[in-house]
């Protein structure tokens, strides 16, 4: 993320240093290593500590020590086991010590010899030596008249890679390191001068060659020279989003039209509910922006349930009335098709076209709608990633809605607004986002937010259960269901062979010691007992928790056969999940099993019942997603949340804030400061900007400076354009997508 010069020689292939033969270049490719500042990207795995020099006489049993001793003695010979030794006899006037090495020994015979002075570092051990003195297994070791120069001080200590060794490869990194002062700058001097900081290049070589200062040492990712890294990384991303917003304002069109806000009416009128206080409000800033000179580019928050697709059906009913097309971008062709079939009767009676895209589709449909699109027979376009394709052309695109933002990010928006000059760029998301965190992800876009839901929606009730009595609690799921209910059942994963999300926030603990919350609105534990445990006061059989789909369905088969059971997940073709979901929104099943797949978009207005399993695998945003996906018919939700038998108190406090905490904005942000960014953007986060120092969340700190850096270097760009031509290739090149048009994984 930071726009080295491309004339640097640290930018040339490894291949061109000497030392590294064939097999070794391909371990450290395998590594990712292709160029010295591959391998400067990286920092040390930990520094050692040689500024000081002390005596034998004053160490101390198992502690780092640096010493200088002349050479009594040296030997070699071979264990009772076969395996060769060498060991060396020093002192230094205070005490004796004996030196041992059970590798490289033809080169230690040659180079160590009697009556040599040495520096010697390593850890010195006096239970159990030789001869009853201290000794040292493989110390690291200097003649003493090169010491000074390339050992003492505060040394790199770096991770062994397997097959490349390590006295080659600290070699090699010295060599680098020394180069780096004869590499051109990354920013102008006269700008870093001004400011008082280094240059990132000189903050690399700090990091892999610090100076000897005073005082503790820090982890190489905690130095300070680290922590400018992050704050210059967080700097140039700020500068290429802000670009790329100047640029799509300066792509101004005089195509732009009056709006005929009547259409937005026309498609209120035939919306099958009247439209919130709120999503008209939140209407009117999307149509000041299309009237402006500049192109939309606003980005529109709101809880699941909140009218936020309504909001998009008006916004692109104000284009296609200007005689221009639509698209709207779905993360899975599940939610696509339910977009479709809601948007797709409004805008046929208001007299256009729409249709569906994504790889689902035959060669002969595919074929089809691609003609029909760049003909523009086609008004409202609605598909999955395969709109990115280069295949795709419009006749005269004018807006490109982005659904689930964090799913797609910065890459998907860049590709789309080189679609067609000054596109109107709509993107919403029903994932809270913090406003830190937007500052760095949505930096060149304008926010809306849509507060509350649509009029109708009760509160869920949020219940937090025992993991480790889960079969108790699916016989009363089963109950309700039983009564007339239908519900979902979610679990992390899909069969026993898959590996479950590794995000445990603390060691074992008993849920049933953490009070559940008495907040208005919200069971308390008497009733949460009362309802899934049987009468307060019975006690209930424990069992081991099976949290895969397929262990699920079996139990549940197995507690009642009469019930109808489905199972939903990402590894089924598109047809059979289609049918499924169709199925259970007909109400041909009771209880849907599934992976998260149903997070998104999964709109079944008779379902109030939702179990989660193993929740602790699952961040609060995603918890309050799934959340959402139930009591959307007006009835009473209820969300039932099973932690693990082995969870935390970190992990019990989560819970306990979603029992507690229905706005996604407040959770979001809890999220962010327990879990980091990863909840929001999501595993396979394509857009999330692929940073090489910044840490997420605590490097939001330096979230102000380098936004102050930004604007400052932003205001003088034009005197480098050296660095504003590198700038715009590293945007081009966060914008290039992959060639596969596939849509994105459910």
């Amino acid at each position: 993320m930071i726009p080295w010069p491309p004339e640097s020689s640290l930018l040339y292939p490894l291949s061109k240093r000497a030392g590294l033969g064939r097999t070794r270049l391909q371990v450290l490719a395998k590594y990712g290593f292709l160029s010295s500042l591959d391998l400067l990207l990286v920092p040390p795995a930990a520094y050692r500590d040689r500024r000081e020099i002390t005596s034998l006489g004053q160490a101390e049993d198992q502690k780092e020590i640096v010493f200088v001793a002349r050479v009594t003695g040296t030997f070699k010979g071979t264990s009772q086991k076969g395996r060769p030794w060498f060991r060396a006899e020093v002192e230094d006037g205070s005490c004796a010590a004996t030196l041992w090495w059970f590798y490289g020994i033809p080169y230690l015979s040659q180079f160590i010899s009697t009556g040599q002075t040495l520096v010697i570092s390593g850890k010195i051990v006096f239970k159990d030596s030789y001869r009853s003195q201290p000794s040292l297994t493989h110390p690291e070791i200097s003649l003493a008249e090169e010491a000074a120069a390339n050992f003492l001080g505060v040394k790199p200590v770096y991770r062994i890679y397997p097959g490349v060794p390590l006295t080659v490869f600290k070699r090699v990194m010295a060599e680098i390191v020394a180069e780096i002062p004869q590499s051109p700058p990354v920013l102008p001097p006269e700008w870093t001068l001004e400011h008082d900081l280094p240059d990132p290049l000189e903050l690399l070589r700090i990091i892999h060659d610090p100076p000897p200062n005073p005082g503790p040492l820090p982890h190489p990712k905690g130095s300070r020279a680290y922590r400018r890294l992050s704050t210059y990384e967080l700097m140039f991303w700020r500068l290429l989003i802000v670009s790329e917003k100047n640029r799509r304002q300066l792509s101004r069109t005089v195509r732009k039209k009056a709006l005929d806000l009547s259409a937005g009416e026309k498609f209120w009128q035939h919306l099958p509910f009247a439209p919130t206080p709120e999503q008209l409000r939140v209407s009117e800033e999307f149509a000041r922006d299309l009237a402006s000179d500049f192109p939309l580019n606003r980005l529109l928050q709101g809880e699941v349930g909140s009218g936020k697709t309504a909001v998009a059906g008006y916004v692109a009913s104000l284009i296609l009335a200007q005689g221009r097309q639509a698209a709207y971008l779905a993360p899975t062709d599940l939610l696509g098709r339910q977009h479709l079939e809601f948007l797709g009767p409004i805008i046929q009676k208001m007299g256009y076209t729409s249709a569906y895209l994504s790889a689902s589709l035959t060669a002969k449909e595919r074929r089809e709608v691609l003609e029909a699109l760049s003909d523009g027979r086609i008004n409202l376009i609605i598909g999955t990633q395969s709109l990115l394709s280069d295949t795709v052309k419009f006749k005269d695109l004018g807006l490109a809605v982005i659904d689930e933002q964090q799913r797609f990010g910065v890459r998907q928006r860049l590709a789309l607004t080189r679609k067609a000059p000054g596109l109107e760029l709509m993107s919403m998301s029903a994932t809270p986002i913090p406003r830190s965190l937007a500052q760095i992800l949505y930096g060149d876009l304008d926010i809306s937010i849509i507060k509350g839901t649509v009029p109708g929606r009760q509160v869920t009730k949020t219940v937090i259960l025992d993991g480790s009595a889960h079969l108790e609690a699916y016989r009363q799921f089963l109950n309700f269901v039983r009564r007339g209910e239908r519900g979902f059942i979610v679990c992390p994963r899909i069969g026993t062979d898959e590996p479950e999300d590794p995000n445990f926030l603390g060691g074992p603990d008993n849920l049933a010691e953490l009070p559940l919350p008495e907040t208005a609105g919200f069971p308390g534990r008497a009733e949460a007992d009362s309802l899934f445990y049987g009468l307060p006061g019975e006690t209930s059989k424990k069992s081991k928790p099976g949290r895969d789909l397929m262990t699920i369905e079996a139990t549940l088969k197995e507690l009642n056969p009469e019930l109808r059971y489905g199972l939903l997940h990402g590894r089924q073709d598109l047809a059979h999940r289609q049918k499924v979901m169709a199925d259970f929104k007909a109400g041909l099943l009771d209880v849907l099993v599934a992976t998260t797949v149903i997070e998104v978009g999964v709109d079944v207005p008779g379902a109030n019942l939702m179990l989660v399993e193993g929740a602790d695998n699952f961040g609060l945003s995603q918890l309050h997603q799934l959340r959402g996906r139930i009591g959307r018919g007006g009835g009473q939700g209820l969300f039932l949340v099973l932690s693990s038998p082995q969870s935390g108190q970190k992990a019990l406090a989560r819970l306990n804030a979603l029992a507690q905490e229905p706005d996604g904005f407040k959770l979001a942000e809890m999220d962010l400061t327990l879990r980091g960014p990863g909840e929001e953007l999501g595993l396979k986060q394509s857009g999330w900007p692929a940073f090489k120092f910044v840490q997420l969340p605590g490097d939001l700190a330096y979230l102000p400076k380098a936004l102050k850096l930004a604007e400052d270097l932003l205001t003088q760009l034009h005197k480098w354009p050296d660095l504003e031509k590198r700038l715009a290739a590293l945007a081009k090149e966060l914008s290039v997508l992959p060639e596969s048009d596939q849509p994105s994984p459910s």
